[in-house]
Formats: structure tokens, sequence, C-alpha cells
């Protein structure tokens, strides 16, 4: 039920204050002294949500509900002051009451005045709440945005549909100041994102025009009331679509501006200084957001090619350590053999006990030799794993270690059926040898431990010795050995973990997947 019906005296006294509306304006004019700096504009709306206008109390009352809520935004949105629009309503109060006691009385015109009074001021401050509302939850909102945005691309996109919560706008676009060469003259603004119409509208040859160029040499928000016939835009699409409106305010990073963020309507829409004042902090907080995408977007890209100078650096590496094997195999190892040849023969010839002694001792030493040769021949460059197989060549070097280090050693392979392909063996073999050799280096241990298991499509191997451990404070990868392990492993896609505690030995925990993708990794850095 309309509250007039259900309450006369209001209707009665809306019509009494209708009646009497340009004799109470006057006097209302005679009493209110607003701020030397309000602008006309404002004062006006202030007004209208004073008095409002006969056809907004001759038709009800939702109708003037409907007129108070529209003018409180409006007032709102033109930053008039809280304490200002109190003002006016206390020096039009005793004037209300005055005009309405000849037809109410006196005890009910106080009341009608303060029951309309009380809902247009409670209507005023619900105004203010929603606006301050809006403009929190719009900075927010970009917060989120960027949080949520995968590039900036996305962002840029995400930016504009945030714009079109916060204003009835049709249409929008960010214009980003391209840099082909710093300092080039003039400069030139690329359409970046789109709103409400097709890219494919805009025809790059054209350029922006002097409107948005404007906005950006002067780093000043700009206004145009009817864009499709303004010269200063130079975009056919704004005639194409008829646009009317258009804001523009500038992108800035402190004292550069980087672009334009435009909002464009279909209808002449004026900017309000709250909207503006919106859509300059929407413009800032999006700045920010675009930069430290921006930058986040060239970390990325550091880190991608500090990856592949890492990759190229091991593959030169093991490049390096292949040709030195075969460099080995080929001269130092076929000389040797041909030392102990030689050395056999002259044992054959009879020689004199006293020769024949230093002839043996040379045959153990050359012996001795192609054994170590051997061995320095399979960690630079495992062909073993082409006749054993993973699990018998670190079982052998485990074995061997064992002999030399007096370790007591327990060693697991259970891969359970799951087949490593070569890139695998050799980058399990690698990381797995890198590490039995820092603890033989460095652990003192006396127990070693080493478990190489499959779970799911992915291995993970356990390295853990009980020697010294590692000191309090010191890195987790004190040693370049350590250093090519964690890099191999992140490399393949893999996880590298590092435990230790001084006097209670170290762990090393090595998770490598098995996926397609991490096996194309694996073989660009075994």
């Amino acid at each position: 039920m309309d509250k007039t019906d259900a309450d006369p005296q209001l209707a009665d006294a809306q019509r009494c204050l209708r009646e009497h509306a340009a004799e109470l304006l006057a006097a209302w004019r005679r009493r209110f002294h607003p701020s030397p700096g309000l602008h006309p504009r404002a004062l006006r709306t202030l007004e209208q949500l004073i008095l409002p206008r006969p056809e907004a109390t001759s038709g009800g009352w939702e109708i003037w509900r409907e007129h108070v809520q529209y003018t409180a935004v409006r007032l709102a949105k033109l930053n008039v002051p809280l304490d200002m629009v109190h003002a006016a309503f206390a020096a039009f109060r005793p004037l209300g009451i005055a005009f309405l006691v000849p037809s109410l009385g006196e005890p009910a015109a106080t009341a009608a005045q303060d029951r309309l009074q009380h809902e247009t001021q409670a209507a005023v401050a619900d105004a203010y709440v929603a606006t301050q509302g809006r403009a929190v939850e719009a900075l927010l909102s970009v917060l989120d945005v960027e949080l949520s945005a995968a590039n900036l691309n996305q962002l840029l996109d995400r930016l504009l549909q945030q714009a079109a919560r916060l204003f009835p706008l049709r249409y929008g676009e960010i214009l980003l100041l391209e840099h082909p060469n710093r300092g080039a003259s003039p400069p030139r603004l690329q359409h970046a994102a789109t709103f409400g119409f097709a890219p494919e509208m805009i025809l790059d040859h054209a350029g922006v025009g002097s409107f948005f160029l404007g906005v950006l040499r002067t780093g000043e928000p700009g206004f145009v009331l009817n864009a499709a016939d303004d010269p200063r835009v130079a975009q056919p699409f704004y005639r194409e679509l008829d646009i009317k409106s258009v804001w523009a305010v500038p992108l800035r990073d402190g004292a550069e501006v980087q672009g334009v963020l435009t909002v464009a309507f279909d209808r002449v829409y004026e900017c309000l200084p709250k909207e503006k004042d919106l859509l300059l902090a929407l413009a800032e907080r999006s700045t920010l957001a675009i930069e430290r995408t921006r930058m986040r977007e060239r970390l990325q890209r550091e880190q991608v090619r500090a990856t592949a100078l890492s990759r190229r650096l091991l593959e030169a590496h093991d490049e390096e350590r292949r040709r030195i094997s075969r460099d080995l195999h080929d001269e130092t190892g076929q000389a040797l053999l041909a030392l102990r040849l030689y050395l056999e023969m002259a044992l054959h010839a009879g020689p004199t006990p006293t020769t024949r002694k230093w002839l043996e001792k040379g045959v153990a030493l050359v012996d001795t030799s192609v054994g170590e040769l051997r061995r320095i021949l399979a960690e630079l460059s495992p062909l073993v794993l082409d006749e054993l197989g993973l699990e018998a060549t670190l079982r052998r070097e485990l074995q061997r270690l064992r002999a030399q280090q007096h370790w007591h050693t327990r060693f697991q392979f259970a891969l359970n059926g799951l087949h490593l392909d070569r890139r695998h063996e050799i980058l399990l073999y690698r990381v797995v040898l890198e590490g039995l050799r820092n603890v033989a280096r460095h652990a003192q241990a006396r127990n070693v431990r080493l478990g190489i298991t499959a779970a799911g499509n992915a291995i993970t191997v356990q390295l853990a010795d009980d020697g010294i451990g590692m000191p309090e404070g010191a890195p987790a990868s004190p040693g370049f050995g350590l250093v090519g392990m964690r890099e191999r492993i992140r490399l393949a896609g893999g996880r590298f973990e590092l435990h230790s505690q001084p006097g209670r030995g170290v762990c090393l925990r090595l998770h490598i997947p098995l996926t397609a993708a991490a096996s194309a990794r694996a073989a660009r850095v075994h």
C-alpha cells in the first residue's frame, strides 16, 4: 500500500509544500549559506532534494521516493559534503513547519515535516554509503583481477569488465603507449584491449586522434559529449556505433603516462565529480596492476632464458665430458693397453730376476691405471648403462665405494615394472653418482642407504648417510656437485630436497616425474 494512502497527513503535507514551493525556496535561499566553492549544478541538485519538483510529489509516495533516491545518488556523485546536506535540511525544517501549520496544526505539521525529512536523509545516507562502498569495492576488485589474470591481455580484458560494473558504459578500450624506439616522436598508442565491440572494427592506420593523444600528453582526463561528431576522435568505429559521451583518463606510472583508459556511452552522459574520482582511482590501480603484471611477465621471460642458459651449459658440460671420455678411450686407454703388451713381451723374453720384479710391478700399475681409467670413463660417459642397465651399474658403483670407503650399504631398486627410457636412466645415473661422490668426499659416514622407487608416474630417489651432516646455517647446496644435481632435477621438472642436522647425517630426496613433458625436458638435460 502507498504510504500516502496509509497516512493522509503526508499527502496533505506534500500538497501544501508543493503549493508554496516558490515562496519556500526563496525563503530557504535566504537562510542557507552554502560553501563558496559549491558548484551551481550541485546547489540546484540540493534544492531538488530539499524541495522536489511538483511532478515528483504529485504522483504518490513511491514516485517521490524514487526522485529522492535518484537525487541523493546524484549529490553523492557531485561530492557535496554530508555536513552541507544536513545544514540545508536544518535551514529548511522551520520554514517547512511554518508553512504547514495553517493547514495541519503545529503538532501534525512538525510530525509530517520530520517524517519527510527523515525519509530524505535516510536515502542520502544510503546513497553516500553505497557510493563509497562501490569505490572501495572497485579498488579491491582490481587486486583480485590482477591476482587471477594469467597474463597481461587477460588482465586488460578484466579491467574493462570491472569498469563496466562501475559505470553504465556500453564500450571501453585500453590504449597503451608503444615503445618501438625510446624517445621516438610522435608517440603512438596501440589498441591493447576492447569492450563491447569487435577488435576488427579498429583501423590501425587511422590512429587514435588528437583527443586521446592530448590525454596522453597532458596526463589529465578528457571528456567528450558526442564522440561520433568530434573530429579529434579518429577511429571510424566511433561513428559507426554512434558513440556519444567518452571519458578518457591517463594510466599514469609516477610522472610517466603509459596509456589511456577509455569508457564510452551510447548516450550523452556527463561525468560527475565522484565518478571522475572513481575513474581516476580505477585508472591508478589499473596502472599498478599493469606494471606489476608486465614485471612478472618480464621475470618469467628472464627465468625462461636463465633456464635455457642453464640447460645449454649442462649440455655443453656433458658434451665436453663425452669428448674427454672419447679421447681418453681412444688415446690414453689404447696407449696403456699397448704399454701392458710391451711389458708382457719383456717378461716372456727371459729378463733377469731383478728386471722381472720391476716389469711385474709395471704390469700391475698398468692394470690399476686401466681400472681407474675405466671408472673415470664410466663417470664421464655412461656407456656401461648400455651393457649392464641402471640397477646393475649403480649396484656395482656402490660395491666399489663400499670397498673403498669401508661403508655398510643398503640398496633398494624397486620400479614395480615401470620402464625407464634411456634419457631418464642417464639422468638418474648422473645425479645418484654425484650424490654418492659427495657422501664419499664429505660425509665421513659408516652407513649409506640408497633407494630408487616408483610410485604412480614418478621416480623417488633417497640417499641417506649417518655422517657428520651439515653445520647449522650452511646453504642447502654448499658444493658445485649439489648445485649441478639441483639444476638437473629442476630442468627435468622434478623436486630436490635436502635435510641435514649436525652429527646426524644427510638425507637427500629427489622426485622426478615421468610425464611426457618431463621426459622431453629430461632429454635435453641428461
